[in-house]
């Protein structure tokens, strides 16, 4: 149990590093404006995590302890996994048929569904894997995708004399969300860890 604490402090404190280099370096370089709508994003998808987490989450965490001693695992499991989907599937096309109708475009209505939708993913993943007890397996993936996050946008930062856009920051920041899901996601089935 004193492991998984520790894991889980490292593993906070990683990713909350990695959020507050990147909103230094936005209010540094953005306008007022456009990093207004950045925070208005990340609080939207901090939002629809804390919903998933009391409409899926806590409701599996609850239910895995009780099918351990029924045959019911495999319809919880699908049964949430299912109310899952529905729940980002309705997101996306939310989000993307309200963003598509303001004047920012359609190019950044799919970047914010695909933000929208990545969140989801990984804290769904991370339920998961928290619930399973794999917490240091969930520290040491998690880390390591935030590490080479924070590398490409640095590097692209050098090589490039072009500011660092909000699609471009919203793509990033999605595409480690899904790398982390996929990686959380790989051999969940099987027990590891502490």
């Amino acid at each position: 149990m004193k492991k998984n604490v520790i894991f889980s402090v490292i593993n906070q404190g990683t990713v909350s590093a990695f959020q507050f280099a990147i909103t230094i370096y936005m209010v540094k370089s953005w306008t007022p404006a456009l990093f207004g709508i950045y925070s208005i994003v990340f609080a939207i998808g901090l939002t629809l995590a804390g919903i998933q987490n009391s409409l899926v989450i806590t409701p599996y965490s609850v239910m895995v302890h009780r099918s351990e001693y029924t045959n019911a695992w495999n319809d919880i499991n699908c049964a949430i996994s299912t109310i899952n989907g529905y729940i980002i599937v309705f997101v996306i096309l939310l989000t993307f048929s309200t963003v598509a109708l303001t004047n920012h475009g359609i190019y950044f209505a799919g970047v914010c569904s695909f933000y929208f939708a990545s969140v989801l993913i990984k804290e769904y993943q991370k339920g998961i894997v928290v619930i399973e007890g794999k917490v240091k397996s969930l520290a040491i993936k998690e880390g390591l995708v935030t590490l080479f996050s924070v590398l490409f946008i640095a590097i692209f930062m050098w090589q490039s004399e072009n500011q660092v856009t909000l699609n471009f920051m919203l793509l990033i920041i999605s595409i480690s969300n899904i790398t982390i899901a996929l990686t959380l996601g790989y051999g969940i089935d099987k027990k590891e860890d502490i």
